[in-house]
């Protein structure tokens, strides 16, 4: 277990300040009223379990993949984002650019969802915006316990209607390149599908 310290450093100049941002024991605490939802993140990891993920994690970071995501994902995914505000001839700017930018992670991400289906599309979109809650805990008014019991709430609802599932199908389509039943280049290119297939770097 790594040795934590509540001793406080003043910086007093710009060299100072360089240093400590290169310092691998420089840990980011935002995020640490906010570990319902963040704790054991690639955000809020650190040393070498973040180091660790990181590695891990940085395999599906290549050239081609960016150029899938790019070609295959991103023009789709905004085309049906946006229809439903085309349809409507109206929509608010921060809602659309904050819908776009959800399917477009929860596709990279790995998490199963159809942003043409108006009812999972709000479903994802509430439970996004308590994630997002929780995470900025920190800075909010509310009672804190009453917003993590929220989060908590919504983490569990997340589970069951997005994670679990799309988990499953992963498994299975692994399972299904182990025994040769399809190619491996033909799994989902996605962090979830990444972190499975190289789970025993990090489970």
């Amino acid at each position: 277990m790594e040795k934590k310290t509540s001793k406080r450093i003043r910086l007093a100049s710009w060299s100072q300040v360089r240093e400590a941002f290169r310092s691998k024991e420089l840990r980011q605490a935002g995020y640490s009223e906010g570990a319902v939802v963040m704790s054991d993140t690639l955000l809020d990891l650190h040393g070498k379990a973040h180091r660790e993920r990181r590695r891990v994690e940085n395999r599906l970071f290549r050239r081609e993949i960016f150029s899938y995501w790019e070609h295959e994902v991103l023009g789709r995914t905004i085309d049906i984002t946006l229809n439903p505000f085309v349809e409507a001839k109206q929509g608010d700017l921060s809602v659309i650019g904050y819908r776009c930018a959800m399917n477009l992670t929860a596709t990279i991400a790995g998490i199963d969802q159809d942003p043409s289906d108006a009812k999972q599309t709000e479903t994802l979109y509430g439970i996004v915006k308590k994630f997002s809650e929780g995470a900025t805990l920190l800075h909010s008014k509310r009672n804190k316990d009453q917003v993590r019991q929220e989060v908590k709430e919504a983490m569990d609802q997340f589970a069951k209607d997005f994670f679990d599932p799309s988990r499953e199908t992963r498994e299975r389509l692994i399972e299904e390149s182990i025994n040769g039943t399809i190619n491996q280049d033909d799994l989902p290119k996605d962090v979830l599908t990444t972190l499975l297939v190289n789970r025993e770097h990090w489970d």
